[in-house]
């Protein structure tokens, strides 16, 4: 929202200089775009299957939807192929953003109560890298074409407050949470992926939420 000329060039701009790429020199190949599940907008559906319209409220979602659109009519028009995967609320040991990064760096300094954005009835979908990775890996790989678009998920719906607390447990952490009921700016109430396409073509999440966060707790801690 503070800068969405750089966002574009970012994620529009530069999924344009891959497929320029491709057409020119790489012909016949296939490409894995790392969508999002922000060209949904506030659908207000649960959960979000592929065949919904994109109708997003954020840049961000609006350039991933450009992405998409590019990707798929360059692959239809110069020969090559094209997934979008629709990324939910990926997260594991790494990740130094967001609401686990955010909430694990404040819990462990010791601030409390811990007040987060939102109501904390806010549901997401939650992916451990391992399993974003998995899906990336079959996507690619080129005995399995794959469908045009996939949503990556677990399936399974999380609130923001049960997400929260199960973090604060695993990284021991006792402090009050609480929520100041604000709304952030393209921010939906609800985004969880309807999988069944994912399942269709063979992925299975393997990483439960207790424990990918326990994962992440433990790197959060080192």
């Amino acid at each position: 929202m503070q800068d969405p000329a750089k966002d574009y060039e970012r994620t529009v701009n530069s999924t344009l200089r891959v497929l320029e790429f491709m057409r020119a020199h790489a012909p016949g190949t296939r490409l894995i775009l790392l969508s999002s599940a922000a060209v949904y907008g506030a659908a207000n559906v649960e959960p979000l299957h592929e065949d919904l319209p994109k109708r997003p409220i954020s840049p961000y979602g609006a350039h991933k939807a450009i992405a998409e659109d590019l990707a798929h009519y360059w692959a239809e028009q110069f020969g090559f192929e094209a997934t979008a995967l629709r990324l939910f609320s990926v997260y594991g040991p790494g990740l130094r953003k967001q609401l686990l990064w955010e909430l694990s760096r404040r819990a462990i300094a010791g601030e409390s109560p811990l007040t987060l954005f939102g109501t904390g009835e806010e549901r997401r979908d939650f992916i451990e890298i391992e399993d974003a990775v998995r899906l990336i890996v079959r996507a690619a790989d080129p005995m399995l074409p794959p469908p045009a678009v996939i949503n990556g998920g677990s399936g399974a719906a999380s609130s923001v407050r049960e997400v929260a607390q199960g973090l604060l447990r695993a990284l021991g952490c006792e402090q009050e949470l609480a929520f100041n009921s604000a709304v952030k700016a393209g921010d939906p109430t609800t985004m969880v992926a309807d999988t069944a396409r994912a399942r269709a073509f063979g992925f299975e999440p393997a990483v439960s939420l207790e424990q990918g966060l326990a994962r992440y707790a433990v790197w959060a801690r080192d």
